[in-house]
């Protein structure tokens, strides 16, 4: 996903610069008028699309009809694709779980059409609502927020990770294009649910971050990463993250990163020769921050695909930040955090500390609705918390068994 779209038109067009044969440009096409432009350019005959078919089979039809709006994009996070084909699984897709289970699961018009509830507008609810509507089932999707998007929307500041916003952007775009009701800015309680009276209710309430039991921990000087990854808050120059999970190096990433040059300042520069390649290579690498991670564990980014770990960490390296592993986290003042490693006890001088130590699913609204007389599926971070992908495939397979 750091790689940028069109990453490599470039090495097409220098192939094709020197040789009479087609040419054909590869690697982050993920969208018609991506490839439209590259062939419109000139940099190259033809454009080949892998994942982005693996995404969305139906990509050409969508572009064909006028409705390239609705195409699913890969955002190349490579959890349904090459994460799986690593540990020898089949391949599937973060925002198509029929990729590879074609066989295994079809989206047929719904025998019965139900009235459906779901509450809840992050990806395991907004992939709910849409393939129950497209079933022809009655649908309401109902967000307490006054967005649609859940975590997803977490990813947007963070460098490299930003297009998994675009997964939120499709599902919204397919769930406007649905006949369905979106009701946004309002809790589904009890009462409300009783006045809709749905025949299904699918839960998607998403999870919530877990504030650990550390002595302090309700200190001014202690933010949660999803706060600051959500633009809420902010934090001073020096910090340390608890928690060196993948949302803990992420935000780790997006903190080091700040008052590093942008691409478009780098390539001002460097057309202008306004600075030394060093100089320019220096501003690159090193924002304003000074950022640590302490983890428990052995090794840090555990729950981080194959292959996408290994450029999270090189990022870090490359920006200075510094990961603490086999580290515990035994206390919190106004100077920082107290830690424990190999047998000592010492402060980590900081001006913020962030908290990433997990999510706790959010579903006490499940346990309310046992006597009520509807089928209650439970599904995504709700049910336990873990990635997009399985939080897409569970509001899928949910959708289906309606």
């Amino acid at each position: 996903m750091c790689v940028p779209r069109q990453g490599y038109v470039y090495l097409a067009q220098g192939i094709k610069s020197v040789v009479s044969v087609p040419v054909l440009a590869s690697n982050r096409i993920n969208d018609p008028s991506t490839g439209e432009e590259i062939l419109r350019n000139g940099a190259a005959d033809m454009v080949t699309m892998a994942r982005g078919l693996l995404a969305d089979p139906d990509l050409p039809n969508k572009a064909q009809e006028g409705k390239s709006h609705l195409i699913y994009h890969c955002v190349a996070c490579n959890q349904g694709c090459f994460d799986s084909i690593f540990q020898g699984r089949p391949a599937t897709c973060l925002v198509n779980p029929i990729a590879g289970r074609e066989a295994e699961f079809k989206s047929r018009p719904a025998p019965e059409p139900k009235k459906v509830l779901v509450i809840g507008g992050g990806p395991a609810g907004m992939k709910a609502a849409c393939t129950a509507s497209e079933r022809g089932h009655n649908v309401t999707l109902i967000e307490k927020e006054d967005r649609l998007g859940g975590q997803l929307l977490l990813n947007r500041l963070i460098p490299g990770r930003e297009e998994m916003e675009t997964v939120a952007v499709d599902l919204i775009n397919n769930l406007k294009a649905g006949k369905l009701e979106i009701i946004l800015g309002k809790e589904a309680d009890e009462r409300l649910i009783g006045e809709i009276s749905p025949d299904a209710v699918v839960v998607a309430t998403g999870a919530r971050p877990v504030l650990p039991d550390i002595p302090g921990v309700d200190g001014q000087n202690v933010v949660q990463a999803w706060d600051l990854l959500d633009g809420r808050a902010g934090t001073g120059e020096k910090v340390v993250i608890v928690g060196g999970n993948a949302v803990g190096l992420e935000t780790a990433l997006y903190l080091a990163n700040q008052g590093t040059l942008s691409a478009g300042a780098l390539h001002f520069l460097m057309a202008n020769r306004a600075e030394s390649i060093e100089t320019l290579t220096e501003l690159l690498n090193k924002g304003i921050k000074e950022v640590t991670v302490v983890e428990m564990t052995k090794k840090a980014g555990q729950d981080i695909g194959l292959t996408t770990r290994w450029t999270v960490t090189g990022e870090l390296k490359r920006l200075g930040v510094q990961v603490m592993t086999e580290t515990r986290a035994v206390g919190i003042t106004p100077e920082g955090l107290e830690i424990e490693r190999k047998g000592s006890i010492v402060l980590l001088a900081s001006d913020s500390i962030v908290i990433a130590a997990g999510s706790r699913s959010e579903n006490a609204l499940a346990d309310k609705l046992k006597d009520l007389s509807a089928e209650i599926l439970v599904v995504g971070d709700a049910k336990t918390p873990r990635n997009a992908l399985e939080a897409i495939r569970e509001g899928f397979e949910a959708a289906l068994s309606l």
